[in-house]
């Protein structure tokens, strides 16, 4: 159960890149549906990320209660690695769903410098309220406490777990929140196999896609690999104004790729000038990397509500080259991004493949006419060279994962009956 679309494929990833069946399930899910999966793992994008508190608890908490009716005995709720979102909700949505279990919550994320100490989660070394993430336009994060930020939300109370605390506490008494550390990846992987070895109970998890790639390591531990073709052409849409993402477009750029920056006014005001919209098309038709992304020379203040006009119209950019992309596997940025596209493009089906990069997955949407590969990653995800590093990999033409593509479905047209 993910907040947004990107956290929903990059923690699905974790399963699908691996060999373990995963399917998309979209909004609303009942029991039935859940019993009727064809696949080992369900994925559902609750699209909650920026709905009020009490929306957040109640379209978690339906779905919880509809996969613990249908006999699901692992709950997987994926946060943000940087907190973002309604987590004190959701999370105890989930433990009420479930009877009022406790929570095993893992929010670290090693490989990608997210690291929890103390209680405190950690970015790049510097405590999260202090990271760029703290300058986000629609989110900052003012708070490095985990405990404090579920406080926000929740009146379950929190338990840290310190990486030296060799057991942890059983499911009986009162329920808790519980916040495991990990500063390093094999201090995850101790404490997934403790919980798993509780099988008798189901078990009820959160965090990040690191938590996934570690669950994924013991579920499926000898995947077969399978190779999938690659266009070897990189069309980046980045709609976030992350700072960790603009670092990464300024170096693509100074390495070759054609950037086209759209000011936010033609955006939002749905009328992108034409030269722009030309000059992406030429640059495609060359066969060069290419980026449209957001002019912030001239910035507006950003709510919600404009928020969603900008990815609109860029969404509305890059379906106005589609034509001639035909070579090209597409590269969206930002979780509002990428579900714009999904909405107005007429996607049928994702399929989730596995990860092109760490913390980046690799999808196949399925069209009535055609399919394409998207890359996609959270705004403040990735190293510097995550552009350049992902074109290089296409060069080769090929993506080799264990993902078994037949069972994964998503259907935009019932999704957004919503």
């Amino acid at each position: 159960m993910a907040d947004d679309i990107t956290g929903m494929l990059d923690t699905g990833a974790q399963f699908a890149g691996r060999g373990i069946s995963t399917q998309v399930l979209p909004l609303p899910v009942t029991s039935e549906q859940i019993r009727g999966c064809r696949a080992d793992v369900a994925l559902v994008n609750t699209r909650s990320r920026h709905m009020a508190p009490e929306e957040a608890y109640k379209c978690v908490y339906q779905l919880a209660k509809a996969a613990a009716e249908a006999g699901v005995q692992i709950l997987y709720k994926k946060t943000d690695s940087a907190l973002r979102g309604h987590i004190g909700a959701e999370l105890a949505a989930m433990s009420d769903a479930a009877g009022k279990k406790s929570v095993a919550f893992l929010p670290a994320y090693p490989e990608l410098g997210r690291r929890t100490k103390e209680g405190i989660q950690y970015v790049n070394g510097v405590p999260l309220s202090e990271s760029p993430f703290s300058r986000d336009a629609l989110e900052p994060t003012t708070e490095s406490d985990i405990c404090r930020i579920l406080g926000r939300e929740t009146e379950i109370p929190s338990l840290v777990i310190p990486v030296e605390r060799q057991q942890i506490p059983r499911g009986a008494g009162s329920r808790q929140i519980v916040v495991f550390d990990a500063e390093r990846e094999g201090e995850m992987d101790r404490r997934i196999c403790q919980l798993l070895s509780r099988r008798d109970e189901r078990l009820l998890v959160a965090g990040c896609a690191g938590l996934a790639k570690e669950l994924a390591g013991f579920l499926a531990p000898s995947p077969q690999m399978k190779v999938f073709p690659l266009q070897k052409n990189l069309f980046v849409l980045c709609g976030t104004n992350h700072a960790v993402t603009t670092g990464q477009i300024l170096h693509a750029q100074q390495n070759g790729f054609v950037r086209i920056s759209i000011p936010i006014e033609e955006l939002v005001g749905g009328k992108v000038h034409s030269d722009r919209i030309r000059m992406l098309r030429d640059a495609c038709k060359q066969g060069k990397p290419v980026i449209a992304d957001i002019d912030r020379e001239n910035p507006m203040e950003v709510q919600p509500e404009i928020s969603k006009k900008i990815v609109d119209g860029l969404s509305s950019v890059l379906l106005s080259c589609q034509d001639v992309l035909t070579e090209y596997t597409l590269f969206l940025t930002g979780g509002d991004t990428l579900g714009s596209y999904l909405e107005h493009s007429g996607c049928k089906q994702i399929l989730v493949l596995g990860e092109i990069l760490p913390g980046t997955p690799i999808s196949l949407l399925r069209f009535a006419d055609r399919q394409q590969c998207v890359i996609s990653k959270s705004g403040g995800y990735g190293a510097e060279n995550v552009l350049t590093s992902c074109a290089e990999k296409l060069e080769q033409g090929s993506f080799s994962a264990a993902a078994s593509i037949e069972p994964n479905a998503y259907n935009e047209k019932e999704t957004s009956k919503k």
